[in-house]
């Protein structure tokens, strides 16, 4: 279970780095049994084109703060769009950030990265094929 937080001062809490080309990620809360976190999470600009496809075994959910990006080389994020990738969906084949960005992220189960080192497809979908719900929803 996430921690109660009455009131959390979230410029305390440092940023950790996430790997390359600047990522960094601010943890506000997370379950130590699940892996489920709320995170602010900001990356710089970014040249060129990233293949990055991966799927997470928990639910994961995005909330452009500022910025923009895509995952897809389709949809765009910018301020006010929103994304959900349920488990066992595959995004991030054509990852663009071209203007950095700011998100709130929250994440139930492990977020742990899974990489596909060759998806079927472009635009995010169920790693097992099926379609029977919305892969992710952009405002």
């Amino acid at each position: 279970m996430r921690a109660t937080v009455p009131f959390g001062d979230c410029e305390a809490r440092a940023w950790v780095p996430m790997g390359p080309a600047g990522l960094q990620l601010k943890e506000l809360n997370r379950d130590p049994a699940t892996g489920a976190r709320t995170a602010l999470l900001v990356s710089p600009p970014r040249a060129g084109v990233e293949c990055k496809a991966q799927y997470h075994d928990g639910e994961e959910e995005f909330f452009c703060l500022a910025g923009t990006f895509t995952f897809d080389g389709v949809h765009w994020f910018r301020p006010g769009s929103y994304a959900c990738f349920p488990p066992r969906v595959v995004h991030g084949a054509r990852v663009q950030v071209p203007g950095g960005y700011r998100l709130y992220l929250r994440t139930r189960g492990s977020s742990d990265a899974v990489r596909v080192a060759e998806p079927t497809s472009d635009e995010p979908y169920r790693l097992d094929g099926r379609l029977d719900a919305p892969q992710a929803l952009l405002l």
